[in-house]
């Protein structure tokens, strides 16, 4: 047992995971970008009740999302959205094996500032990387568009298992075209733009933006963009010449002090769950039945949903 998720009700989640060995697997070509549409818009469909989605980017190795989960479903968000993505692409690849480089980073965050950083950090990933000048040349499965429309994102899924049971013991085969489900979710308002007309949103973000990408343009000393016609030139075999090394960092906040105060709620937090975890198994070992309450905000073993949220289903 490695890592203890702690998640608090309506914390903010930046949310981060890596493909296998840094791979270039969801390079951002029109049928991988469809995949990752059709997946990740069922997936909000069907566990996104109550995730609020403020960004979202799918590099050709790895994603970022920024998301408040208020009904305790961010997991099985995560589980469907991930193993589905991954199953598709391996299959367009003819590809087997292992897809994520492990579970998923969960960074909590705190503050103003630090929220309008890594939304700005997000919707200008690609600028960072040194794929594209700006960040709404990026090609690949995001958000950016929709938050400054405040259009929904919406994709037809095709249903595999309902097609497959109407086919059954029939000679002829029903038309695919029905077996089509469409989905949509919006992206969620920044929390302190609430008030503000759409129009002042989607000026708020292009100017985040446009700062985020002069400072990053000023830390790469105004190097030229790698641009889009040489991303989709690479193979999805490929992987960046310097692989991303950084550790994995738990809390975010605009102070230090507040970052340290959070490190330690959980360092008590982790503490006591392991506690709590080795009397669990002790009692399974021994045949008992485990009478232990688990701490708030922590996931239960076979739970899907951490203690202190709504469980019914």
């Amino acid at each position: 047992m490695a890592y203890v998720r702690m998640h608090e009700k309506d914390a903010f989640h930046f949310l981060t995971n890596r493909i296998e060995h840094e791979l270039f697997l969801m390079l951002p070509t029109p049928t991988v970008v469809s995949i990752v549409k059709q997946w990740f818009t069922k997936a909000m469909a069907l566990y996104g009740v109550g995730i609020e989605l403020y960004a979202v980017i799918f590099m050709s190795d790895h994603f970022h999302l920024l998301a408040r989960d208020t009904n305790g479903t961010l997991a099985q968000f995560m589980c469907y959205m991930q193993a589905n993505i991954a199953k598709s692409v391996n299959k367009m690849l003819d590809r087997k094996g292992k897809f994520w480089a492990r579970h998923y980073d969960d960074m909590i965050i705190e503050g103003e500032n630090t929220f309008l950083n890594r939304f700005a950090y997000i919707c200008c990933n690609s600028v960072k990387a040194g794929l594209t000048e700006r960040a709404d040349q990026w090609k690949g499965f995001n958000g950016l568009e929709a938050s400054k429309s405040g259009i929904p994102i919406t994709a037809k899924v095709f249903n595999q298992t309902k097609y497959l049971k109407a086919s059954r013991n029939r000679k002829n085969k029903p038309d695919k075209s029905q077996f089509f489900e469409e989905f949509s979710f919006k992206m969620a308002t920044p929390p302190m733009w609430k008030e503000l007309s759409q129009k002042k949103i989607a000026a708020n973000i292009e100017q985040l933006i446009r700062i985020k990408e002069i400072e990053i343009a000023k830390q790469r000393e105004f190097k030229p963009a790698l641009g889009m016609q040489m991303v989709l030139s690479q193979k999805p075999t490929d992987r960046p010449q310097n692989p991303a090394v950084s550790p994995r960092v738990r809390f975010m906040a605009d102070t230090k002090e507040r970052v340290k105060e959070l490190e330690q709620l959980y360092r008590d937090f982790d503490g006591k769950y392991r506690e709590i975890w080795g009397n669990y198994r002790t009692a399974c070992l021994r045949g008992r039945r485990p009478m232990i309450e688990w701490p708030h905000w922590s996931y239960p073993p076979s739970m899907w949903r951490p203690m202190g949220h709504h469980q019914a289903a």
